[in-house]
């Protein structure tokens, strides 16, 4: 999970951000498929990973997701400078501009713009998105639902049980004379 976790949340969150922000057109509503695919998923990865498991995010988990959405933008790029096309919308005609994954990553007839989004994406957001993700997992230890807030209450026993037991024991030679 330690693995997984910081994988699936911030490709998630590095996928619904700028859907939102840059690929949505905000003059339709949005459809359920919208919603679900771009937000539901993130939002019950982070629920999953920061609320009900408590997985813990380290820096050096950082690195992984950051290798992910760098094959991704090899992959984007590679799909859009060939002609694998978009199968959704794709209607095989080489004049149209639907081949592309999103319309605002077609690296093939924008290729300036695409940079902006992508240079945008992945060294301002996703650095963003992390603190976000870490920040949800350093506070994950206050919100237990099984009532137990073990990290804390066991410390807070553990601590009262050491003082009240060096207060209450007799010493070694409490009494004994030599």
């Amino acid at each position: 999970f330690w693995i997984s976790y910081p994988i699936a949340s911030l490709t998630s969150l590095s996928a619904t951000v700028p859907y939102w922000f840059v690929v949505y057109d905000s003059s339709k509503p949005p459809t359920v498929l919208d919603v679900v695919k771009h937000g539901g998923t993130a939002l019950l990865v982070l629920l999953d990973g920061a609320v009900l498991s408590y997985i813990p995010i380290r820096f050096k988990h950082l690195i992984l997701p950051f290798a992910v959405n760098m094959l991704y933008l090899v992959w984007n790029i590679y799909h859009s400078t060939t002609s694998i096309g978009n199968p959704t919308e794709s209607d095989n005609d080489p004049d149209t501009d639907d081949d592309a994954i999103y319309d605002t990553l077609n690296w093939k007839e924008r290729p300036a713009d695409a940079f902006r989004i992508t240079l945008l994406t992945n060294f301002v957001l996703f650095p963003l998105l992390c603190l976000l993700v870490w920040a949800l997992s350093s506070l994950g230890g206050w919100y237990k639902f099984d009532a137990s807030l073990r990290r804390f209450q066991n410390q807070k026993l553990a601590n009262s049980l050491l003082t009240t037991s060096s207060k209450t024991r007799p010493s070694n030679n409490a009494g004994v004379t030599v």
